[in-house]
């Protein structure tokens, strides 16, 4: 039913003590395809949630937003959020903006804005 889907859905969420090694990865994977990153916005968002049956641990789910403004090469840009988004199934690319400095140029500077879903049981 439903419900058995949502519990295992929200079973299957990373848990909360996964963020440090996420976003560490996030920015080492980055400068492994040579794109900069010089700052960062991270904005937790709890949703408290309720237990699927009597008796079941209650989840709260977390959205650990994430806005990077990343500069480098396109090609290398759509390889490291490709990855990402393979490496993490519960991350989602929430915004992507582009900007070049020249027509026809490789390099451009990005506004990426990630989520990065994960649970804890209350």
């Amino acid at each position: 039913g439903a419900a058995l889907d949502a519990a295992d859905f929200l079973a299957g969420l990373p848990s909360l003590d996964t963020v440090p090694e996420f976003v560490e990865s996030l920015h080492a994977q980055a400068a492994q395809q040579g794109l900069r990153i010089d700052s960062a916005q991270y904005r937790p968002q709890v949703w408290p949630g309720r237990a699927a049956s009597a008796g079941a641990t209650r989840v709260v789910v977390t959205r650990y937003q994430v806005v990077l403004p990343v500069r480098g090469d396109y090609p290398r840009l759509r390889h490291w959020l490709e990855a990402s988004l393979h490496r993490y199934p519960s991350l989602a690319l929430d915004e992507l903006s582009l900007h070049r400095e020249t027509r026809g140029g490789a390099q451009v500077e990005a506004r990426v804005s990630l989520s990065f879903y994960c649970q804890s049981g209350a």
